[in-house]
Protein backbone atom coordinates (compact mmCIF):
# COMPACT_ATOMS: atom_id res chain seq x y z
CA UNK A 1 0.00 0.00 0.00
CA UNK A 2 2.56 2.54 0.87
CA UNK A 3 4.05 1.97 -2.96
CA UNK A 4 0.88 3.14 -4.30
CA UNK A 5 1.20 6.37 -2.00
CA UNK A 6 4.60 6.95 -3.26
CA UNK A 7 3.70 6.64 -7.30
CA UNK A 8 0.53 8.50 -5.98
CA UNK A 9 2.07 11.61 -4.80
CA UNK A 10 4.94 11.18 -7.05
CA UNK A 11 2.84 11.06 -9.94
CA UNK A 12 1.09 14.26 -8.99
CA UNK A 13 4.05 16.68 -8.17
CA UNK A 14 5.56 15.68 -12.26
CA UNK A 15 1.99 16.73 -13.01
CA UNK A 16 2.59 19.59 -11.44
CA UNK A 17 5.80 20.63 -11.98
CA UNK A 18 5.47 19.98 -15.75
CA UNK A 19 2.02 22.11 -15.66
CA UNK A 20 4.18 24.77 -13.69
CA UNK A 21 6.66 24.77 -16.50
CA UNK A 22 4.72 24.93 -19.17
CA UNK A 23 2.91 27.94 -18.04
CA UNK A 24 6.18 30.08 -17.03
CA UNK A 25 7.69 29.31 -20.34
CA UNK A 26 7.13 31.47 -23.50
CA UNK A 27 5.89 29.42 -26.74
CA UNK A 28 9.19 30.39 -28.54
CA UNK A 29 10.98 28.01 -25.86
CA UNK A 30 9.14 25.19 -25.85
CA UNK A 31 12.09 23.16 -27.24
CA UNK A 32 14.22 23.94 -24.24
CA UNK A 33 12.33 22.36 -21.43
CA UNK A 34 14.11 21.76 -18.29
CA UNK A 35 14.67 17.59 -17.67
CA UNK A 36 12.24 16.28 -15.01
CA UNK A 37 12.89 13.65 -12.69
CA UNK A 38 12.19 9.97 -13.59
CA UNK A 39 9.49 8.58 -11.55
CA UNK A 40 11.71 6.14 -9.75
CA UNK A 41 13.78 9.28 -8.45
CA UNK A 42 10.69 10.80 -7.63
CA UNK A 43 8.84 7.65 -5.93
CA UNK A 44 11.92 7.40 -3.66
CA UNK A 45 12.19 11.03 -3.06
CA UNK A 46 8.55 10.52 -2.08
CA UNK A 47 9.68 7.41 -0.20
CA UNK A 48 12.23 9.40 2.00
CA UNK A 49 9.99 12.02 2.95
CA UNK A 50 7.09 10.24 3.96
CA UNK A 51 9.88 8.24 6.39
CA UNK A 52 10.01 11.91 8.28
CA UNK A 53 7.07 13.43 8.66
CA UNK A 54 4.73 12.73 11.99
CA UNK A 55 2.95 9.80 11.90
CA UNK A 56 -0.77 11.37 12.29
CA UNK A 57 0.51 13.67 9.08
CA UNK A 58 1.51 10.66 6.77
CA UNK A 59 -1.68 8.44 8.26
CA UNK A 60 -3.85 11.76 6.76
CA UNK A 61 -2.65 12.05 3.71
CA UNK A 62 -2.65 8.00 2.88
CA UNK A 63 -5.87 7.76 3.99
CA UNK A 64 -7.07 11.10 1.48
CA UNK A 65 -4.75 10.68 -1.14
CA UNK A 66 -4.09 6.88 -1.07
CA UNK A 67 -7.14 5.48 -0.02
CA UNK A 68 -9.04 8.13 -1.35
CA UNK A 69 -11.14 9.22 1.71
CA UNK A 70 -13.53 11.96 1.98
CA UNK A 71 -12.70 14.31 5.11
CA UNK A 72 -16.00 13.10 6.97
CA UNK A 73 -15.13 9.55 7.03
CA UNK A 74 -11.52 10.22 8.05
CA UNK A 75 -12.78 12.21 10.78
CA UNK A 76 -15.37 9.43 11.78
CA UNK A 77 -12.62 6.96 11.95
CA UNK A 78 -10.61 9.36 14.39
CA UNK A 79 -13.37 10.27 16.26
CA UNK A 80 -12.12 14.28 15.32
CA UNK A 81 -14.03 16.82 14.18
CA UNK A 82 -14.14 17.57 10.03
CA UNK A 83 -12.53 21.07 10.95
CA UNK A 84 -10.28 19.41 12.74
CA UNK A 85 -9.53 16.72 10.02
CA UNK A 86 -9.13 19.95 7.21
CA UNK A 87 -6.83 21.19 9.40
CA UNK A 88 -4.25 18.72 10.20
CA UNK A 89 -4.13 17.69 6.47
CA UNK A 90 -3.42 21.41 5.65
CA UNK A 91 -0.51 21.13 8.12
CA UNK A 92 0.42 17.63 6.91
CA UNK A 93 0.72 18.92 2.57
CA UNK A 94 2.72 22.15 4.61
CA UNK A 95 4.86 19.12 5.84
CA UNK A 96 5.16 17.30 2.78
CA UNK A 97 6.20 20.52 0.68
CA UNK A 98 8.81 21.26 2.87
CA UNK A 99 10.18 17.79 3.85
CA UNK A 100 10.29 17.25 -0.32
CA UNK A 101 11.86 20.61 -1.04
CA UNK A 102 14.55 19.75 1.34
CA UNK A 103 15.14 16.34 0.13
CA UNK A 104 16.55 18.10 -3.02
CA UNK A 105 19.43 19.82 -1.03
Amino acid sequence: MLHVAHHEIADYYRRSYAKKVIKTLPVSEMSELPEIEDSYEISQKVKSVLKKMSAISRELLQRKYIDKQHVKTIAKELQRSEKSVESLLFRARIEFRELYALEGD
